[in-house]
């Protein structure tokens, strides 16, 4: 599987190919100031200049061609200088926290680019210049204003790994997203979605993806044939039912659907044979399926604030569950007592 290790501080560098001859060392060093950096530019390959007050970028940073990494995270930079076209080894660039309203204007010589990070701005859309990133893998774009993005996205099939689009004004995705077969993880928490598109199942390498936080009333039957996928988080929806097709996912470690308006389950969820957290918790359920006593390797269950009266028939097979949570549901003491004996190494919360 491709690795790429991702976070806004990037601890981890990895530096794949660079215009001259440097150490090992040299790679390493980072740089905090423009300054330093100057002094011996051609073996300036990390570059980070967070909190400066900075209101555009300097033009003198042209000069580091050789540079790999740059961290412009916390500034009020609105646009890139005219001769970053000139950094054409550069492979991570940090722009959070900055005054863009404009996604900036990539040229085509920076084809080394494989993460970007433009988090808290100010854009509007994603245009059709983002595909001149022919390299790119990673993108992080959430908390902007988002609510458009171009249809030619697609074109980054054959990179783009990673895509954060939480916290954006978002209701649709354009039609070539489901192009985009290497995706690995999608966020599009925080958003205005009413449904999924159905082409999410042609992400057919997606493992993990974010969706909490929007208006979902309904999930497509498509979502079933992403068989790669480990992590689905649908919290605080509208959710009123889950398609059978739910349980195609037999690789899913995690689901969590807290906080939605659900009142049952399809017995397909006792397919899930991976499935090792579950978060019901926040619904209307009254009965779970019969099914449920299938999930062998489930750690935690977490049922609590429903309707439910009775577990014990559904789970007391359920040998290796650790936690089970229960508060705010109807159970007897008899039903206390039941689950006490059949879970005796379970941690039961009423």
């Amino acid at each position: 599987m491709l690795a790429i290790h991702i976070a806004l501080i990037a601890q981890d560098i990895e530096i794949e190919s660079t215009p001259i001859e440097a150490t090992d060392n040299e790679k390493e060093i980072v740089y905090y100031s423009l300054e330093d950096a100057l002094k011996k530019p051609e073996k300036v390959f990390i570059l980070r200049m967070r909190k400066e007050n900075l209101l555009k970028i300097p033009q003198t940073i042209g000069q580091l061609k050789s540079i790999t990494f740059l961290d412009l995270t916390s500034n009020k930079i609105s646009k890139l200088s005219d001769n970053f076209s000139n950094l054409k080894y550069l492979e991570s660039f940090f722009l959070v926290d900055n005054k863009f309203t404009e996604f900036p204007d990539f040229s085509s010589t920076n084809n080394h680019l494989k993460t970007l990070g433009l988090s808290l701005n100010e854009l509007k859309t994603i245009p059709e210049s983002i595909t001149n990133l022919k390299a790119l893998m990673y993108l992080n774009i959430s908390s902007n204003n988002i609510d458009s993005i171009t249809e030619n996205i697609g074109d980054l099939y054959n990179t783009l790994y990673w895509v954060e689009l939480g916290y954006n004004e978002l209701s649709s995705l354009p039609d070539s997203f489901g192009k985009l077969k290497n995706l690995y993880a999608l966020e599009l928490d925080h958003n205005k979605f009413t449904t999924l598109p159905s082409f999410i199942g042609d992400l057919k390498k997606l493992e993990r993806l974010v969706v909490n936080d929007n208006q979902l009333t309904s999930l497509p039957k498509s979502i079933g044939n992403l068989n790669e996928l480990k992590q689905l988080d649908l919290e605080n929806n509208q959710l009123s039912s889950l398609p059978n097709t739910i349980g195609y996912l037999e690789k899913l470690d995690a689901l969590v659907l807290k906080n939605n308006t659900l009142t049952s389950l399809p017995e397909s969820i006792g397919r899930l044979n991976n499935l090792r957290r579950l978060y019901l918790n926040d619904n209307k359920i009254e009965k779970l399926p019969s099914t449920i006593a299938y999930l062998e390797k489930l750690l935690i269950l977490d049922l609590s604030n429903n309707n439910l009266a009775s577990v014990s028939k559904q789970i007391k097979n359920v040998k290796f569950l650790k936690e089970l949570i229960l508060t705010g549901n109807p159970i007897s003491d008899e039903e206390k007592g039941i689950l006490k004996k059949a879970l005796p190494n379970c941690l039961i919360k009423y």
